[in-house]
């Protein structure tokens, strides 16, 4: 460490703690990296004042969903190799272009000289001139906006890794690509809650809600869904806080439906924290019958059992187990399979997750959903209905799945439903895609099966 004219140690110049925090989430952003607390667990720690939850927020996101054109712009001004600069020092460089190019509100003096104060704090302080060099650059030359045609054209508008964009491309083509590659890195113009009867006459909820903004428009999909205005904070809401309204995305919704259960029929639910479809199956069963919610892992189940309770979801009962191990009892009648996944679909509310996969990953994930299928479809009874759900965009998760399954087990054919909502597309018979490029909701796959 240097030190002062008096021969003291000079003290680190302190970073800006949102800056910090998001250059430890950005950590995260690899797939070999552990997954860490949620963002919005991190947010909601104590420990950081509004402006800076609101600026890490918005620095997390910004590099997140726009990554590709942030390296576009940086990598011309340094003069190694972009890959072979530490990967610290390239996030540091990345929140700096965020500043500068990404928002408007922060001086250009001061996303430079908070970056050079962030390579101290992060003990890359070799790196500082080479940040501040930088920066002052592209501050000084901004660069133009990429052109959607040229080359790269879609990962840099985007904000995708390339392997993602081959994969939408070859399925598509390069207009539709974009268009659903656009819609999955499009921020939610407001947030989606499900009326829960179970709590709450629904008129009286929604009456409870508009006194909070203005009365709520439907959601695109699902038939209790809303959407609240962008400026609520839900966890704010005395409806949220008292279970007479869930946080779930219309294209989530939408799966409970699907498994259309009816009163005094026993349900599997086999995958089901933290609880969002397991309450929805109460709900439409009026609270009449029996919901099995599995979940193997301790601290999900915890938050399970807690969501259900002030949802007031009482016919449900949680099993601590694996699903695939499940042990022999009455068949089903029912069964959900809302199989873990590379979570790809929900992309527009958690942007990370695209440089969390890789397409190795997406293949792998599809065989183990398979594997997970084909143990728990052995509960159901004869003459019952699976649904089989995941929000990815990818076919190995979804239709191949579907494709093995049906191959495998004769028993099982594809239950198409009657009506299709205009948000939705049949992609076979019995299977399903959400479209977020059509209607502003998370890209899910769902397939209705029955076991003859």
């Amino acid at each position: 460490m240097a030190t002062n004219s008096k021969g003291g140690r000079r003290r680190r110049p302190p970073a800006n703690p949102a800056r910090g925090r998001a250059l430890r989430l950005l950590r995260r952003l690899r797939p070999e990296a552990d997954d860490g607390p949620p963002l919005a667990e991190v947010l909601d720690r104590g420990d950081l004042s509004g402006a800076d939850r609101r600026l890490l927020h918005a620095l997390y996101l910004a590099v997140c969903r726009n990554r590709p054109w942030l390296d576009h712009c940086i990598a011309p001004l340094v003069k190694r190799p972009w890959a072979e600069v530490e990967p610290r020092v390239q996030d540091i460089l990345r929140l700096g272009a965020a500043q500068l190019l990404c928002m408007e509100r922060i001086p250009a003096h001061a996303a430079v000289s908070e970056s050079v104060a962030l390579c101290r704090a992060a003990h890359v302080d070799r790196a500082a001139g080479f940040v501040n060099a930088v920066l002052r650059r592209l501050a000084a030359t901004p660069p133009s906006p990429p052109d959607p045609e040229g080359e790269g054209g879609i990962a840099l508008t985007c904000g995708m890794p390339d392997w993602l964009v081959a994969r939408f491309v070859a399925r598509h083509g390069e207009a539709e690509a974009r268009a659903r590659l656009t819609a999955l890195n499009t921020p939610p113009a407001g947030t989606v809650v499900r009326l829960n009867p179970l709590r709450g006459d629904r008129q009286a909820t929604l009456a409870a809600l508009a006194e909070a903004s203005s009365p709520p428009p439907p959601a695109p999909l699902g038939r209790d869904g809303v959407v609240l205005a962008a400026n609520l904070r839900p966890a704010d809401l005395p409806p949220l806080v008292d279970g007479r309204i869930y946080l779930q995305d219309g294209a989530s919704q939408w799966v409970a439906e699907v498994v259309a259960p009816k009163p005094g029929e026993r349900i599997l639910d086999a995958c089901a924290a933290p609880g969002g479809k397991a309450s929805h199956l109460a709900a439409l069963m009026g609270n009449n019958g029996e919901v099995v919610a599995v979940e193997l892992d301790p601290g999900r189940t915890k938050r399970l059992r807690l969501n259900l309770r002030r949802l007031g979801a009482t016919c449900v009962r949680v099993v601590e187990a694996d699903a695939a191990t499940l042990a022999d009892g009455p068949p089903f009648d029912r069964i959900l399979l809302y199989a873990p996944c590379t979570g790809l679909g929900v992309m527009r509310r958690h942007p990370e997750i695209r440089w969390r996969r890789t397409a190795a990953a997406v293949v792998e994930t599809g065989h183990l959903q398979s594997r997970l299928l084909r143990r728990v479809a052995a509960h159901l009874r004869p003459g019952g209905t699976l649904v089989y759900a995941t929000c990815s965009t990818e076919p190995e998760e979804g239709e191949a799945v579907i494709a093995r399954s049906l191959a495998d087990n004769d028993a099982f054919t594809a239950a198409p439903l009657a009506t299709v909502p205009e948000a939705v597309a049949e992609v076979a018979p019995g299977q399903y895609r959400t479209l977020p490029h059509r209607a502003e909701l998370d890209a899910f796959f769902v397939a209705r099966l029955r076991r003859g």
